[in-house]
């Protein structure tokens, strides 16, 4: 089919058609080579806070920062050739609040926005959109917070097991932020909830939680904590009697303790501690007594100490020990057998002290009745300390061969010169 142009012309749509794109290719030529500056609208601009909190700035020479709300972008509308402006991106363009005259902390509802490009590429700022907004200024403090405990549904079985408190993990929180929400913080919070009886020890890690003084919580947003998690740890000890029990110190050969009468003012104790420690336990110690101290009617009191992590469930701070042994006598004699025993092989020993007198023998009637100081020997054990030639006064030990319930009370030496073979 062959065009006719002649029957197109006399087309009155085609006419206007026509008229209208070569009205418009018209106008783009007009436009092109006259108006060669066009306005052009960047959308997203976000606004820089980082020069503002700069320290040589008005607002750091007041020790004042801008509380971070999130970022805050605007439209900004630039004019220049239109061959620069249509490739201009929202990060060509650095948009920073203007905060002359801001000196103190408070909400600034009509903060000025400034706008330049970052690079000086050829085109003008002609328009902020908004050209105003608002900002916080505060000043950054930081504080530490005592961390407390929540605990709900908490149970311990009353007949075996003890409650012994909670131990928080780590104990401070340190928090970082504006003065104005720092200061609203009254207590730091961690929780934990249980559903069954505790026997041991059991430990919950929780989130911190920042309330005020009316118990509202506090939002976190706007602060740093050097923790945000704290590990409650609920300790549970198991309960146990146990019988009270001393030792003796110095102890004569052949002495039978165990018919000496004496008697505790406590005979057993009631002590809480870790289950696997306590279950071994089958009575508590408190101490020494010295059989050179015993006498006749002889008392002894002991302050009690336990080991780390035990509690002393009745508060009993002191057992006491007496002897009632009162029919026992006691009698002074001069004691002149002296020995000694655990004599090296390369060296001599020559006792220098020919007796040793007012020795103290505490003892049972029947036995004291009939001991002489032939009865009493005192033996130097040279197995006690170092061996070097020389003369030294060494403790003696008293004792009554052959003898049951008698023996010395108080300390007694000899002078020995000890010679290498």
């Amino acid at each position: 089919m062959k065009l006719n142009l002649g029957r197109l012309l006399d087309n009155k749509r085609f006419l206007m058609f026509f008229s209208l794109i070569a009205a418009f290719i018209s106008w783009l030529v007009v436009v092109s080579m006259i108006y060669t500056e066009a306005p052009h609208l960047i959308q997203s601009v976000p606004v820089d806070m980082s020069a503002a909190r700069s320290a040589d700035t008005a607002l750091g020479a007041s020790s004042l920062e801008i509380v971070d709300n999130g970022t805050i972008t605007v439209d900004v509308v630039i004019e220049g050739p239109r061959s620069i402006v249509g490739g201009v991106k929202p990060s060509q363009l650095l948009v920073t609040p203007d905060l002359s005259g801001i000196t103190r902390p408070g909400t600034y509802r009509s903060v000025r926005l400034n706008c330049r490009s970052r690079y000086d590429e050829g085109f003008t700022i002609k328009e902020i959109k908004p050209e105003f907004i608002e900002l916080k200024v505060d000043r950054y403090i930081t504080r530490k917070f005592v961390i407390s405990t929540d605990i709900d549904g908490l149970q311990i079985p009353e007949d075996d097991y003890l409650g012994a408190g909670t131990i928080v993990s780590p104990r401070e929180v340190e928090i970082y932020g504006p003065e104005s929400t720092v200061s609203k913080i009254s207590h730091c919070v961690v929780s934990a909830a249980f559903n069954e009886p505790l026997t041991a020890n059991r430990t919950v890690t929780s989130d911190i939680v920042l309330y005020d003084s009316d118990g509202n919580e506090i939002p976190q947003d706007l602060l740093t904590l050097d923790t945000e998690q704290a590990d409650i740890t609920v300790q549970v000890l198991k309960q146990k009697r146990l019988p009270v029990k001393f030792d003796f110190l110095n102890v004569p050969s052949g002495l039978p303790v165990d018919l000496l009468d004496y008697r505790l003012t406590q005979g057993d104790i009631l002590v809480a501690g870790p289950e696997s420690v306590i279950d071994s336990q089958q009575d508590f110690s408190i101490g020494y007594v010295d059989m050179k101290e015993v006498t006749p009617g002889f008392a002894q009191v002991f302050d009690i100490s336990l080991p780390e992590g035990f509690i002393n469930v009745e508060d009993v701070r002191t057992i006491g020990v007496t002897f009632e042994n009162e029919d026992m006598l006691q009698a002074s004699y001069t004691v002149s057998n002296l020995s000694t025993i655990n004599v090296p092989v390369n060296y001599t020993i020559t006792i220098n002290t020919q007796q040793i007198s007012g020795v103290t023998i505490v003892g049972d009637p029947e036995v004291m009745n009939s001991l002489s100081s032939q009865d009493i020997v005192a033996v130097i054990d040279l197995s006690e300390r170092d061996i070097t030639p020389g003369p030294y006064r060494l403790p003696v030990h008293i004792s009554i061969p052959g003898r049951k319930l008698a023996w010395a009370i108080g300390d007694y030496t000899a002078v020995v010169t000890i010679k290498e073979k």
